[in-house]
Protein backbone atom coordinates (compact mmCIF):
# COMPACT_ATOMS: atom_id res chain seq x y z
CA UNK A 1 0.00 0.00 0.00
CA UNK A 2 1.33 3.35 -1.25
CA UNK A 3 0.83 6.28 1.38
CA UNK A 4 0.31 9.83 -0.08
CA UNK A 5 0.16 11.58 2.80
CA UNK A 6 3.44 10.97 3.37
CA UNK A 7 4.19 10.58 7.36
CA UNK A 8 1.31 12.29 8.24
CA UNK A 9 -0.70 8.74 7.54
CA UNK A 10 0.74 7.22 10.42
CA UNK A 11 0.07 10.18 12.67
CA UNK A 12 -3.19 10.37 12.23
CA UNK A 13 -3.82 6.35 12.18
CA UNK A 14 -2.20 6.86 15.82
CA UNK A 15 -4.59 9.56 16.65
CA UNK A 16 -7.85 8.42 14.94
CA UNK A 17 -8.22 5.48 12.49
CA UNK A 18 -11.14 6.98 11.38
CA UNK A 19 -9.45 10.26 10.53
CA UNK A 20 -7.05 8.63 8.68
CA UNK A 21 -9.41 6.69 6.69
CA UNK A 22 -11.17 10.11 5.86
CA UNK A 23 -8.72 11.81 5.11
CA UNK A 24 -5.83 9.67 3.33
CA UNK A 25 -8.72 7.45 1.33
CA UNK A 26 -11.78 9.65 1.08
CA UNK A 27 -9.55 12.79 0.67
CA UNK A 28 -11.67 14.80 3.10
CA UNK A 29 -10.24 18.08 3.89
CA UNK A 30 -11.56 20.90 6.72
CA UNK A 31 -12.63 24.13 5.79
CA UNK A 32 -10.23 26.64 7.01
CA UNK A 33 -11.53 29.25 9.29
CA UNK A 34 -10.17 32.87 7.96
CA UNK A 35 -7.98 34.83 9.94
CA UNK A 36 -6.73 38.13 9.77
CA UNK A 37 -3.57 38.51 7.82
CA UNK A 38 -1.30 35.34 6.87
CA UNK A 39 -2.35 32.28 7.98
CA UNK A 40 -0.22 30.38 10.16
CA UNK A 41 0.31 27.24 7.91
CA UNK A 42 1.42 29.82 5.16
CA UNK A 43 3.63 31.86 8.05
CA UNK A 44 4.97 28.06 8.78
CA UNK A 45 5.45 27.27 4.96
CA UNK A 46 7.50 30.71 4.65
CA UNK A 47 9.85 30.03 7.54
CA UNK A 48 10.57 26.60 6.03
CA UNK A 49 11.63 27.88 1.84
CA UNK A 50 13.61 30.88 3.90
CA UNK A 51 15.60 27.85 6.40
CA UNK A 52 16.15 25.98 2.88
CA UNK A 53 17.40 28.88 0.83
CA UNK A 54 19.54 30.36 3.86
CA UNK A 55 21.16 26.60 4.04
CA UNK A 56 21.77 26.82 0.50
CA UNK A 57 23.81 29.25 0.99
CA UNK A 58 25.55 28.49 4.08
CA UNK A 59 26.21 24.97 3.25
CA UNK A 60 30.01 24.99 3.40
CA UNK A 61 31.00 24.96 7.24
CA UNK A 62 33.79 27.52 6.33
CA UNK A 63 31.39 29.86 4.44
CA UNK A 64 29.42 30.15 8.43
CA UNK A 65 32.40 30.85 9.47
CA UNK A 66 33.72 33.56 7.23
CA UNK A 67 30.41 35.54 7.93
CA UNK A 68 30.50 38.92 10.10
CA UNK A 69 26.83 39.34 11.75
CA UNK A 70 26.00 41.56 9.20
CA UNK A 71 26.80 39.27 6.79
CA UNK A 72 24.84 37.05 8.08
CA UNK A 73 22.52 39.53 8.24
CA UNK A 74 22.37 39.66 4.31
CA UNK A 75 22.16 36.60 3.68
CA UNK A 76 18.66 36.03 6.18
CA UNK A 77 17.19 39.01 4.54
CA UNK A 78 18.14 38.04 1.21
CA UNK A 79 16.40 34.62 2.52
CA UNK A 80 13.33 36.03 3.79
CA UNK A 81 13.10 37.88 0.52
CA UNK A 82 12.95 34.84 -1.83
CA UNK A 83 10.54 33.44 0.35
CA UNK A 84 8.51 36.28 -0.10
CA UNK A 85 9.15 36.55 -3.70
CA UNK A 86 7.92 32.55 -4.19
CA UNK A 87 4.67 33.32 -2.13
CA UNK A 88 3.77 36.19 -4.26
CA UNK A 89 4.57 34.07 -7.17
CA UNK A 90 2.23 31.11 -6.63
CA UNK A 91 -0.65 33.72 -4.68
CA UNK A 92 -0.33 36.65 -6.81
CA UNK A 93 -3.25 38.13 -4.33
CA UNK A 94 -0.07 38.76 -2.03
CA UNK A 95 1.90 40.45 -4.62
CA UNK A 96 2.99 43.86 -3.32
CA UNK A 97 0.71 43.87 -0.24
CA UNK A 98 2.07 45.57 2.73
CA UNK A 99 1.62 42.25 4.99
CA UNK A 100 3.80 40.51 2.89
CA UNK A 101 6.42 43.39 3.38
CA UNK A 102 6.07 43.01 7.58
CA UNK A 103 6.34 39.39 7.04
CA UNK A 104 9.59 39.07 4.87
CA UNK A 105 11.18 42.05 7.63
CA UNK A 106 9.66 39.68 10.24
CA UNK A 107 11.27 36.58 8.82
CA UNK A 108 14.50 38.08 8.18
CA UNK A 109 14.75 38.88 11.12
CA UNK A 110 13.88 35.53 13.00
CA UNK A 111 16.01 33.79 10.02
CA UNK A 112 19.13 36.06 11.05
CA UNK A 113 18.52 34.69 15.08
CA UNK A 114 17.95 31.14 14.25
CA UNK A 115 21.79 31.25 12.25
CA UNK A 116 23.04 32.83 14.89
CA UNK A 117 22.44 29.94 17.49
CA UNK A 118 23.37 27.72 14.63
CA UNK A 119 26.80 29.41 14.16
CA UNK A 120 27.80 28.72 17.43
CA UNK A 121 27.79 24.80 16.97
CA UNK A 122 30.50 22.44 16.95
CA UNK A 123 31.45 22.23 12.45
CA UNK A 124 28.84 19.91 10.58
CA UNK A 125 27.80 20.14 6.86
CA UNK A 126 23.60 20.38 6.21
CA UNK A 127 23.88 17.36 3.17
CA UNK A 128 20.03 17.66 2.99
CA UNK A 129 17.45 20.21 2.51
CA UNK A 130 13.67 20.00 1.50
CA UNK A 131 14.99 16.48 0.61
CA UNK A 132 12.03 13.02 -0.54
CA UNK A 133 13.12 10.01 1.42
CA UNK A 134 11.60 6.73 0.87
CA UNK A 135 10.38 5.36 3.84
CA UNK A 136 8.55 1.94 4.81
CA UNK A 137 7.16 1.15 8.19
CA UNK A 138 4.72 -1.95 9.28
CA UNK A 139 4.41 -2.91 5.47
CA UNK A 140 3.45 0.80 4.37
CA UNK A 141 5.51 2.35 1.78
CA UNK A 142 5.42 6.44 1.45
CA UNK A 143 7.71 8.79 0.22
CA UNK A 144 8.51 11.36 3.29
CA UNK A 145 9.83 15.05 2.88
CA UNK A 146 12.88 15.51 5.17
CA UNK A 147 13.29 19.24 6.20
CA UNK A 148 16.80 19.05 7.15
CA UNK A 149 19.94 16.31 7.88
CA UNK A 150 23.07 17.97 8.91
CA UNK A 151 26.60 15.43 8.73
CA UNK A 152 28.62 16.18 12.20
CA UNK A 153 32.72 16.35 12.02
CA UNK A 154 32.43 12.80 13.71
CA UNK A 155 30.29 11.38 10.96
CA UNK A 156 27.36 10.82 13.11
CA UNK A 157 24.23 12.70 11.71
CA UNK A 158 21.32 14.84 12.88
CA UNK A 159 17.54 15.04 11.55
CA UNK A 160 15.99 18.36 11.78
CA UNK A 161 12.39 19.08 11.67
CA UNK A 162 11.77 23.12 11.34
CA UNK A 163 8.24 24.27 13.72
CA UNK A 164 6.56 27.04 13.77
CA UNK A 165 4.23 26.04 16.59
CA UNK A 166 4.94 23.47 19.81
CA UNK A 167 7.45 20.94 19.87
CA UNK A 168 7.64 18.07 22.49
CA UNK A 169 9.96 15.59 22.67
CA UNK A 170 7.73 13.39 24.60
CA UNK A 171 4.98 13.60 20.99
CA UNK A 172 7.56 10.66 19.77
CA UNK A 173 7.01 8.21 22.37
CA UNK A 174 4.54 6.03 24.19
CA UNK A 175 2.53 3.36 22.43
CA UNK A 176 0.51 5.65 19.81
CA UNK A 177 2.85 8.35 19.36
CA UNK A 178 1.43 11.86 18.52
CA UNK A 179 4.21 13.13 16.42
CA UNK A 180 6.00 9.68 14.87
CA UNK A 181 7.67 11.86 11.47
CA UNK A 182 11.52 12.05 13.31
CA UNK A 183 11.40 8.41 14.52
CA UNK A 184 10.56 7.27 11.16
CA UNK A 185 13.03 9.41 9.60
CA UNK A 186 15.77 7.95 11.40
CA UNK A 187 14.95 4.38 11.00
CA UNK A 188 14.21 4.93 6.88
CA UNK A 189 17.59 7.07 6.62
CA UNK A 190 19.82 4.18 6.77
CA UNK A 191 22.42 6.36 8.32
CA UNK A 192 24.33 6.54 11.93
CA UNK A 193 22.39 9.09 13.68
CA UNK A 194 24.09 11.25 16.14
CA UNK A 195 20.88 13.07 17.00
CA UNK A 196 17.49 14.09 16.37
CA UNK A 197 16.05 17.47 17.19
CA UNK A 198 13.13 20.56 16.09
CA UNK A 199 14.35 23.83 15.41
CA UNK A 200 11.58 26.24 16.45
CA UNK A 201 11.10 28.84 14.18
CA UNK A 202 9.02 31.43 16.24
CA UNK A 203 10.01 34.67 18.25
CA UNK A 204 8.80 32.82 21.18
CA UNK A 205 11.21 30.06 20.91
CA UNK A 206 13.93 32.55 21.15
CA UNK A 207 12.47 34.46 23.92
CA UNK A 208 11.67 31.08 25.76
CA UNK A 209 15.06 30.51 27.82
CA UNK A 210 16.67 26.99 29.47
CA UNK A 211 18.77 26.64 31.79
CA UNK A 212 21.44 28.69 31.83
CA UNK A 213 20.23 31.30 29.54
CA UNK A 214 19.85 30.06 26.45
CA UNK A 215 17.08 30.27 23.59
CA UNK A 216 15.27 26.35 23.76
CA UNK A 217 15.46 26.97 19.75
CA UNK A 218 16.94 22.86 19.61
CA UNK A 219 14.61 20.64 21.05
CA UNK A 220 15.62 17.08 20.66
CA UNK A 221 17.97 13.87 21.88
CA UNK A 222 21.32 13.22 21.09
CA UNK A 223 24.17 11.79 21.85
CA UNK A 224 26.69 14.04 23.07
CA UNK A 225 26.71 18.24 22.79
CA UNK A 226 28.56 17.85 19.16
CA UNK A 227 24.88 17.30 17.60
CA UNK A 228 23.47 20.97 18.75
CA UNK A 229 23.15 22.89 22.02
CA UNK A 230 21.20 22.72 25.12
CA UNK A 231 19.39 19.19 24.04
CA UNK A 232 15.76 18.33 25.66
Amino acid sequence: VGGRGGVSLFRDQAACPFRAFATHRLHARPLESPEPGLAARLRGSLAHVAMERAWAELKPHAARCELDPAGLRQVAERAAGEAAADLARRQPQWRGTSLLDLERERLGALVFDVLGLERARAPFEVVAREARLPARFGGVEIEARLDRMDRLASGGHVVIDYKSGKAAVGAWFGERPEEPQLPIYCASAGLPIAGVAFVRLSRRALNDLAAGGAPRVFVGLAQGEEAFPKAA
